[in-house]
């Protein structure tokens, strides 16, 4: 929407609102399951991913705040790139057995 020229103020913080609800329910589900075969340094296993969801946060703000330009493209662009590398990273890494049947 932003790139199509519908660059409001309200628009954009529904949507943002709709994408961070849905984050919700994805972050705290996809760090359970990561978590599930690290029993014993389940603890430190959540320390990492905290620390590595703080530092990824961290750097793509830095990123977009290269390419801001008064707009918030650069932001959505981002957030964009962030969700297609999810993606990629999840495919490759998950087993085809694992994207079929959830975890018993």
């Amino acid at each position: 929407m932003i790139t199509s020229g519908v660059d409001s103020l309200p628009v954009l913080i529904v949507m943002l609102f709709i994408t961070f609800a849905f984050l919700a329910l994805v972050i705290p589900t996809s760090m359970v399951l990561s978590l599930e075969r690290h029993g014993p340094i389940a603890g430190m296993a959540s320390a990492l991913g905290g620390t590595l969801q703080m530092v990824t946060g961290a750097v793509m703000i830095a990123i977009a705040s290269l390419f801001f330009n008064g707009t918030a493209l650069p932001m959505v662009t981002i957030i964009a790139l962030c969700a297609i590398a999810a993606l990629i990273l999840a495919r490759l890494t998950l087993t085809e057995k694992e994207i079929a049947a959830p975890a018993e």
